[in-house]
């Protein structure tokens, strides 16, 4: 092997240890590689130091890395730490274009102190990173001067190099909701409401909301219209818009946890270098909402789900009069706050003799304070068929009062309906009635005559259509059998024995084998189907037709002697 490993050297060739050594030296070499080149973390603490009412932002820009997922957030019972948003930046300069994931993360104290919070753990392009730690102090009350007095370090530094104004004009969003109310009653209506914060100069465009649906609510999106308004944060003078409001409304009582829910949005800032449109998504803080449900004590029986503080009254200020078998209209309103956009109709009590119809309502509430406040008009319609004085009572209208906590009944004093005999006028011209009867009776003729003529020329035309198409079928059925007929009738056998014969002779006067090979294949096909061969002679023919066939396709060949020798024996059966 020594020796070997001697002329390998002196004729300068490599032996396979070198080799060996070079592939371990290749990926130490790539490992290194891999490691100087791998995804660079920034963290950045936009406030260090903040009073208990505050809250700050934790900024961790990854660099170099295409795939970037949160692994864990370390947990502290004195500090909230929620995910407030995902966001890219891509810079361009001389040594090509670089890019950066930057996560966001909202703390909130819990009280005063001074705390410690951990790394965040990450994993970027599947290898694990984590964030530094970083010290946080929180002082006891609110910021006397009502601003920040601290600067935090841009992360973007790591890539444009410490820029004095650059902070300033980064943008910075946040997104909110609130409900009206985080106690209600099963059945009472909560209003959602979704905010995005930004700066002023920043343009904003809201393409959706996810995962904002939760078991146990009816949920449905109401129109309201609210301005944006100031907002303060860090120091900042902001801007909150109002995005969408929704209308829920619960069905089981029990506490639920509103979580989980994003807005998915565009921006453009204006006073970036190219003003590029970006895309950002951010989930919203969580809200806790409790639904009591309706108390089972002293529920009365007639009880719909009518929530809210009313009043019930009717619209017609003096007794009802009408005649017999005439209508006449009924107003009540009710009035007051609650869920005016689920109430029931009321209802009234039966009376012999007297219809009530339901003929509509007219609603006019608007929000006030997160709850519907405004009035109902139901409207009905009364006929009595009977004279007399009736007194239209309501069933007992039943609510519950969810500011008092407990059932009440409303019901207004009944109204009075007094029905009087319908007059029959004697001196009516009933030769007015006759005379429109005549007019009616001679306009029904008159669509009745129409209506008879077209059915007639409707009759008419498809009779006609029925009539070409039967002389057109008989016209060339006509036509085939002439043409059938123009053919005239086939030569006598014998006739067509000679025709054939004489091809079958002309054909071997050629002397070539390919021409007599196809005659003769016609007479026999011709004699074994035309011809009433049995015995022998057909046997025979059908002998000449399968070894024809066979010799010719079969790869085999015909020689003009063998052909000739076929021939004589046909000819024998032709003759």
């Amino acid at each position: 092997m020594d020796v070997q490993e001697g002329l390998l050297k002196k004729t300068g060739k490599i032996s396979f240890s070198d080799i060996c050594v070079n592939c371990v030296i290749f990926a130490i070499l790539v490992l290194c590689t891999a490691n100087l080149y791998s995804a660079e973390i920034e963290t950045n603490l936009h406030r260090s130091e903040i009073y208990e009412d505050e809250f700050t932002l934790i900024e961790i820009a990854i660099e170099g890395a295409s795939r970037v997922s949160i692994q864990e957030i370390p947990e502290n019972g004195d500090l909230s730490i929620e995910f407030a948003g995902q966001s890219r930046s891509f810079s361009f300069g001389t040594g090509g274009s670089r890019s950066a994931t930057i996560l966001n993360f909202r703390v909130t104290p819990r009280r005063s102190g001074s705390f410690t919070i951990s790394p965040i753990k990450i994993k970027a392009d599947g290898v694990n990173v984590q964030s530094r730690s970083m010290a946080l102090t929180v002082l006891e009350g609110s910021d006397p001067t009502g601003r920040s007095t601290r600067r935090g370090h841009d992360p973007f530094d790591l890539f444009f190099g410490d820029i004095t104004e650059e902070p300033a004009k980064k943008a910075v969003f946040l997104a909110e909701k609130s409900v009206s109310r985080d106690i209600v009653y099963t059945g009472e209506t909560i209003l959602l409401r979704y905010y995005i914060v930004a700066e002023p100069r920043i343009n904003l465009q809201v393409e959706a909301i996810n995962n904002n649906k939760w078991d146990g609510f009816i949920i449905k999106p109401i129109e309201e219209r609210i301005p944006p308004t100031p907002y303060s944060f860090n120091g900042k003078t902001m801007t909150r818009h109002h995005v969408i409001t929704y209308q829920l409304i619960p069905t089981n009582s029990g506490n639920y946890d509103f979580t989980g829910d994003v807005i998915s949005f565009v921006y453009q800032d204006p006073s970036s270098r190219f003003a590029m449109r970006m895309r950002n998504i951010l989930p919203t803080n969580a809200i806790d909402v409790d639904v009591l449900p309706l108390p089972a004590d002293n529920k009365p029986g007639n009880f719909t789900g009518n929530i809210g503080n009313f009043d019930i009254a009717f619209q017609n200020s003096e007794a009802l009069q009408t005649e017999t078998g005439k209508e006449v209209s009924l107003e009540l309103k009710i009035s007051g706050v609650g869920e005016l956009s689920q109430l029931s109709a009321p209802q009234f009590e039966n009376i012999p003799g007297v219809t009530i119809l339901f003929s509509g309502t007219e609603k006019n509430f608007s929000l006030v304070n997160g709850r519907e406040s405004g009035s109902v008009l139901y409207r009905y319609t009364v006929i009595a068929d009977n004279p007399g004085e009736y007194r239209l009572a309501l069933i007992e209208f039943s609510l519950f009062d969810p500011d008092r906590g407990e059932y009440k009944t409303i019901n207004p004093d009944p109204l009075l309906l007094s029905v009087t005999e319908a007059a029959v006028d004697f001196n009516y011209d009933y030769s007015v009635e006759e005379a429109e009867n005549e007019n009616n009776i001679l306009l029904y003729l008159s669509v009745l005559l129409i209506l008879l003529t077209v059915v007639g020329v409707a009759c008419f035309l498809v009779y006609r259509e029925l009539t070409r198409n039967r002389k057109f079928q008989e016209s060339h059925e006509t036509k085939k059998g002439e043409a059938l007929n123009c053919i005239g009738e086939l030569p006598p056998m014998a006739e067509l024995d000679i025709l054939f014969k004489m091809r079958l002779d002309e054909a071997f006067t050629t002397g070539e084998a390919a021409s007599c090979f196809k005659e003769l294949l016609n007479v026999v096909n011709y004699l074994l189907r035309e011809k009433r061969l049995t015995g022998q002679s057909r046997t025979q023919l059908e002998g000449m037709q399968k070894y024809l066939v066979s010799t010719r396709y079969g790869g085999g060949s015909l020689s003009l002697e063998i052909l000739t020798d076929i021939k004589q024996k046909i000819d024998k059966i032709l003759v």
